[in-house]
């Protein structure tokens, strides 16, 4: 007895639909198969790294200098100070005693977590009387006086950690008015930092001598106040960051202010670059 193989005829359309389905039911397992399994491994690592696989971070570049950027004159209502608060920078604010906003301004300062100092007056050699502001350290005062006046000014900024001269092209070659900013700095366990108004400035000598931490200004960086010289003086900062490993630059509040803020902000992917950081003064003065 033969047997007899049967066949199962389909229209042609149902055949059509059948590979139809049968391919996209083949085309998905693979899919699958190829997205929880290869890849799967290699996208858990990414996760858990927090790196982008096709991007992977770029390794920065090495330190090759550091820099502190100090800006005086705080404590008068400036032009500059929202620019200089807004930037993302930790700046060494030097903050002038007897002043409107002496003491607002210093507490605002302090709550944005940047490092302050003292900036106080010290006679010059010329300029204007009123630049020097009240309250100033002149040749004539008596060591008690000098001492007064120190003393006076630190208690409005109770949060400094340093002290740095406004002005003082005289004051600062004179030991009388040094040795009471000496004194004041041991008493308070401050350091002091040398402006550099005058290239025969004492100041920074006899606190070395003294033992007490110290250094100076480098550059200024807008004595001119448009935006292309402030870069020039702040790429000259990072020439000597580079070459002595550390450098100190100052700019100030003031009608410059807003343009050095803008500098400082529009140059910072330069210092990356350059692998220079910024850093608060008193880092950068230790040894």
């Amino acid at each position: 007895m033969k047997r007899r193989l049967i066949t199962l005829r389909l229209p042609r359309r149902s055949c059509l639909r059948l590979l139809g389905i049968l391919s996209l039911f083949l085309f998905l397992l693979l899919a699958a198969s190829f997205r929880f399994g290869a890849l799967a491994p290699d996208q858990t690592a990414s996760r858990d790294t927090g790196q982008d696989v096709l991007h992977p971070p770029q390794t920065p570049p090495p330190i090759r200098g550091q820099v502190a950027l100090v800006i005086d004159d705080f404590g008068i209502n400036h032009p500059g100070l929202p620019q200089m608060l807004a930037l993302d920078v930790p700046l060494t604010a030097a903050v002038m005693p007897h002043m409107a906003f002496t003491q607002q301004e210093a507490e605002l300062l302090h709550q944005r977590g940047l490092e302050i100092i003292l900036h106080m007056p010290v006679e010059a050699k010329t300029g204007a009387p009123e630049w020097l502001g009240p309250g100033a350290l002149t040749t004539e005062l008596s060591p008690g006086e000098l001492k007064t006046r120190l003393d006076d000014a630190l208690r409005q900024i109770p949060y400094a950690v340093g002290i740095s001269n406004h002005m003082g092209s005289k004051g600062t070659e004179n030991a009388a008015v040094v040795r009471a900013i000496l004194d004041a700095a041991q008493e308070h366990h401050l350091f002091v930092f040398d402006s550099k108004t005058s290239e025969n400035s004492i100041l920074e000598t006899e606190a070395r001598k003294a033992g007490i931490l110290t250094g100076s200004r480098d550059v200024f960086l807008d004595n001119a106040a448009d935006i292309t010289s402030i870069k020039k003086q702040l790429r000259l900062l990072i020439d000597k960051a580079k070459s002595q490993k550390k450098a100190v630059g100052i700019g100030h509040v003031g009608p410059q202010g807003p343009n050095t803020a803008r500098a400082i902000q529009e140059l910072l992917p330069e210092f990356e670059r350059e692998g220079i950081q910024i850093v608060p003064l008193s880092e950068l003065l230790r040894p």
